[in-house]
């Protein structure tokens, strides 16, 4: 996968959550600060795994290909209140 590629995948990801992410949460009835804790215990447990170098979540074998895993700023759609 290229740079561009990523990039331009990232950027059409960020602007759909930008978008749709305020509906997205309203349809399964999860306010910002419960979605902002659970993001922030996901990151937690993702640097215990670096730190303590166990594994938690576990590999599911060789990858083919890189996998693009984009990091979607948590408190988008609060920004997105504050913007209207």
């Amino acid at each position: 996968m290229n740079a561009v590629k990523a990039t331009s995948i990232s950027f059409a990801l960020l602007l759909g959550f930008f978008y749709a992410g305020d509906m997205m949460l309203k349809l399964f009835q999860v306010d910002i600060a419960s979605f902002a804790v659970a993001g922030a215990f996901v990151i937690f447990l993702l640097s215990l795994e670096m730190i303590l170098d166990v594994e938690i979540f576990k590999n599911q074998g060789p990858i083919k290909e890189a996998t693009l895993v984009p990091l979607v700023f948590l408190l988008l759609g609060q920004f997105q209140q504050a913007a209207q």
